[in-house]
This record gives structure tokens, C-alpha cells and sequence, in this order.
């Protein structure tokens, strides 16, 4: 019990100082970038290189959560270190690059990839290869974004549509617990929240207003997997000319909105101060422009997460929805609409309802988390047998 303990305390420390190398490794090459007349060549690169690196080499590329995933439920001991290492610097080119993409993915990847070499070390067999994968999972989720309950909880639900993997979560606590306190004292935060001092009462017109924006979510959430399995679908056809193309649709993109290119922290950072002029058209216009971009990133040829850009997009379409509700005249919390919007975003993208709500209350300060959970868990259940994370299985019985 000792040895177990003292490993998954070990992936816990080195999914941290891993979070923090990458962040700022990204940092470096972004700064450079931007630094530069040749924004939008970097932006083609920004799928072009990781996509020449993954095909030579042999390595993992796309989303990092379904490389787990798919390992989870496939073979986890076959899971490679070297691969996993491998796509933490496709995604760190990926994002210094341009490329719009979260560092959950990576770090989700990298976390996996440290638990798998701990796993040699104790010879674990299956059963415990796969605790190990999605402790390791739940470290790079917790270092990534200094969330250890939702860490926790997206290790557990990530598997599956329908239900979750409980025999993980001891396993999961005492990595993303280390993994908190690594970040804690070598991240800088990435979003910064002003103090929330409004409250909203959970009465009818609160409940139906949760059930509206979580449908208006579920809309958004499917038309973002149904055009990400679009862009995948046309790279599939244009073969080895998909990433010279997709990439530069890439760039004419970030060319006219600059705000949707790497990370987006800024933006999002001023949409929750409220320090944008933008109108609800433009804001909801740049929501889809960030979901595009992280399709053409993602799917054409870059590696990294979609778990940051969906929170993007929640954060920047509610601030959206504030603006349209305020013009016919109904006036509410701007702050609870941008949680009730980026938890449904997220319990309908990746499946992951508890994490949803975890997150709203970890990151974003608790606003209510009734109205949210009611919202996320309409979006959820609105679009249950869809989902971005490719790999993930209905349930565990099937």
C-alpha cells in the first residue's frame, strides 16, 4: 500500500512541474510568434509540423482526452511512454504556433504517459494499469487548470456517456491532490475571476430560464461535433494536402479574429471582467469562429485538448445570451449565464455532467450551482449519444 501511495503522489509531482515546463515552453514560442510579420504562416505550421512529426514518428495526434480513452478501453499497457511524450511537444508547437487548442489535452496525455511509466516500474497488470492511466489522467486535468475536484471527477466520467469509473477514484486523489499543490506553487492562475457578489434565487422563472440555455447549449454543443466530424471527414479526403489546407483556413481565420488563436485566456479574461466592447452578435460570431478554429487545429493535423475552447466558447456565447435577454428586457445575474452556458457546453461535448458543475464551482467561484446543474444536465440528456471524445464507450455494459 506504501508503494502504491508513494506512486500516484509521484505522478501527481511530475504532472505538475510537466504543466509547468509546458506552459512555459508555449509562452516562449507564442511570444516569439507574435513578435513576428508571420502570424498566419506559423498558423499553418501550427497543424503542419505536429502533423509531420506524429506521421514520421508514429506518434499519438488529435485530442489528447481520446487518446486515454481509447487506451482505457482498448489495451492500457500498451500505451506508450515515448508516444505520449511525443505529443506533449506536437501540442506545445500546436499552441506556440497558433493553433487553437486547450493544454488539458497534452497534459492529459502526458499525465497518462508518466502513470504508464510507474506502471513498468511496479508491473501492474491490466486492471491496474488502467487505475494508474486515469489517475494519471486526473493529474494533468488538475494541473492544467488547479481544479482537483474536476480533475478528479473527469478521470471517472471520460470512459463513458452513461456512468462513470468509481473503482478510480481513490486513485485519482492522492495524484490530483499532488498534482494542485505543484501547480499551486509554480502556475500562475490563467483566469482570473472578479469577486461574483450577485446571488440568483432558484424560483420557476430561474428553472425555466436553466432548461432554455441548456437547449440553446445542446445546439451549439452538437453543431460543434457534428462539424469537427465534418473537418475530420474532409481530411481524411484530401489525404497529406489536409493540413497545408485546413491550416490555412486556420490562418484566414485567426487573420480576421485574432482572439481565437492558442489558449484564448485573454479573451476570455476580459469577457468575464466585462473589459470587451463586442455586441451579441460579434460575441456569439466569435464563439463560432473559436469552435471552427479548434476543428481545423484539431482535426487537421495539430494535437491538444478541446476542453479549454469549449469553456471559451461557453464564456464568450453567454456573454452573448446576457446581451440578448437584457435587450427584451430580461435582466439577470450576467455572471450565473456564463456558468450556466460553459457547464452545458461541456456536459454536452465531452460527456462529463459532474465535472460540468465541479468546474463552475472551482474556477469560475460559486454562482449557483443549482441553475447550473439544471442547465448542464438538460444539455447532457439533449445530447446523449453524441459526444467529442472519440473512443468513449455508451456505457459500462456495452
Amino acid at each position: 500500500m506504501f508503494v502504491l501511495v508513494f506512486v500516484l503522489i509521484a505522478i501527481g509531482f511530475v504532472a505538475g512541474v510537466g504543466a509547468y515546463i509546458f506552459f512555459k515552453l508555449v509562452d516562449v514560442l507564442d511570444n516569439f510568434v507574435r513578435n513576428t510579420v508571420a502570424v498566419p504562416v506559423f498558423a499553418v505550421l501550427s497543424v503542419v509540423v505536429p502533423y509531420l512529426i506524429s506521421r514520421l514518428a508514429g506518434f499519438y495526434r488529435g485530442g489528447g482526452t481520446e487518446v486515454v480513452v481509447q487506451s482505457f478501453h482498448g489495451e492500457p499497457r500498451s500505451f506508450s511512454v515515448k508516444k505520449s511524450l511525443g505529443y506533449y511537444i506536437q501540442s506545445i508547437i500546436t499552441i506556440g504556433f497558433g493553433g487553437s487548442a486547450g493544454p488539458e489535452g497534452p497534459m492529459v496525455v502526458f499525465g497518462a504517459g508518466v502513470a504508464k511509466a510507474f506502471s513498468r516500474i511496479v508491473k501492474a497488470d491490466d486492471e491496474h494499469s488502467k487505475m494508474l492511466l486515469l489517475s494519471g489522467a486526473a493529474a494533468g486535468i488538475v494541473a492544467a487548470f488547479k481544479a482537483p475536484l474536476t480533475g478528479i471527477l473527469y478521470a471517472l466520467e471520460i470512459p463513458y456517456k452513461i456512468g462513470i469509473e468509481a473503482s478510480a477514484f481513490l486513485w485519482s486523489i492522492p495524484t490530483a491532490l499532488t498534482a494542485y499543490v505543484v501547480s499551486q506553487l509554480l502556475i500562475e492562475p490563467h483566469i482570473r475571476i472578479k469577486p461574483v457578489k450577485c446571488y440568483v434565487a432558484v424560483d420557476a422563472n430561474v428553472i425555466l430560464l436553466s432548461i432554455a440555455i441548456g437547449l440553446a447549449s445542446a445546439a451549439l454543443a452538437l453543431l460543434f461535433i457534428a462539424f469537427t466530424s465534418l473537418v475530420e471527414k474532409a481530411s481524411k479526403k484530401l489525404g497529406i494536402a489536409a493540413p497545408i489546407a485546413l491550416g490555412a483556413a486556420l490562418a484566414l481565420l485567426i487573420l480576421l479574429f485574432p482572439e481565437v488563436r492558442g489558449f484564448g485566456y485573454e479573451t476570455i479574461n476580459s469577457v468575464i471582467n466585462n473589459t470587451i466592447e463586442l455586441s451579441a452578435v460579434q460575441l456569439i460570431v466569435l464563439a463560432l469562429v473559436k469552435m471552427i478554429a479548434t476543428a481545423l487545429t484539431i482535426r487537421g493535423g495539430g494535437s491538444g485538448g478541446v476542453f479549454l475552447p469549449t469553456i471559451f466558447m461557453g464564456i464568450v456565447f453567454g456573454a452573448g445570451l446576457t446581451k440578448v435577454l437584457s435587450s427584451l428586457g430580461i435582466e439577470t445575474c450576467s455572471e450565473l449565464i456564463l456558468a450556466l452556458t460553459t457547464a452545458s457546453l461541456l456536459a454536452a461535448t465531452s460527456k462529463t455532467l459532474l465535472t460540468s458543475i465541479a468546474l463552475t464551482v472551482e474556477v469560475f467561484g460559486f454562482i449557483n450551482a443549482i441553475p447550473a446543474l439544471i442547465a448542464a444536465a438538460t444539455a447532457y440528456i439533449a445530447t446523449i449519444k453524441w459526444s467529442l471524445i472519440k473512443g468513449q464507450q455508451m456505457s459500462r455494459t456495452k
